[in-house]
C-alpha cells in the first residue's frame, strides 16, 4: 500500500512538472513572423525599431539580457497609432519580465489614446499575448487578424 502511494505521488509530481513547462513553439525569427503579418497590418508608412538596441529596449523597460530577438513595427503616419511588438525571450524568467513591460506599454498606450476619438476603438482592443517564448503586443484595426497570423507562425 505504501509503495502504491509513493508511486502515485511521484506520478503526480511528474505530471505537475510536465504541465508547468512552456508551450512548445516553432523556432522562427521575429522578422519571419512580421513578414507573415505585414500585408494584413497594412501600415501606410511602415517603420521598425530593433529591440536589441539598448536605447530602444530601455524605452520599453526591457533589459537586453531578456531578449533573444525583438522588433517594434509601427506606422509613422501621425493619424495612425498602429503598432506591433514581437519579442522572443531568452527564457522563462525573461518571459515574465517582458510580459510586465508589455502590460505597462499597453497601459501607456490606452492612456495616451483615450482622448483621441479616432483611436479609442483600437485602444480598447489592444492585444498582448505570450506563446512559449514569444511575446506580442498589437494595436491595430486588424488586431484579431494579426493575432491569428502570430498564432500560426509560432506554433
Amino acid at each position: 500500500m505504501r509503495k502504491i502511494l509513493i508511486v502515485l505521488a511521484l506520478f503526480a509530481i511528474l505530471l505537475t512538472a510536465i504541465s508547468c513547462q512552456r508551450e512548445t513553439t516553432s523556432n522562427v525569427s521575429v522578422d519571419a513572423i512580421w513578414e507573415k503579418m505585414r500585408e494584413t497590418a497594412a501600415f501606410s508608412q511602415p517603420s521598425e525599431e530593433n529591440l536589441l538596441d539598448c536605447e530602444i529596449a530601455e524605452k520599453f523597460g526591457i533589459s537586453l539580457e531578456s531578449i533573444k530577438d525583438g522588433k517594434v513595427f509601427y506606422d509613422r503616419n501621425p493619424i495612425n497609432a498602429d503598432k506591433v511588438i514581437i519579442i522572443k525571450a531568452n527564457g522563462d524568467s525573461s518571459v515574465e519580465k517582458i510580459e510586465r513591460a508589455l502590460s505597462s506599454e499597453k497601459i501607456r498606450l490606452v492612456d495616451a489614446l483615450e482622448n483621441d476619438s479616432n483611436q479609442q476603438k483600437k485602444a480598447n482592443n489592444i492585444i498582448t499575448k505570450t506563446i512559449g517564448y514569444y511575446c506580442l503586443l498589437i494595436i491595430s484595426g486588424n488586431a484579431s487578424e494579426l493575432e491569428k497570423i502570430f498564432d500560426k507562425a509560432v506554433r
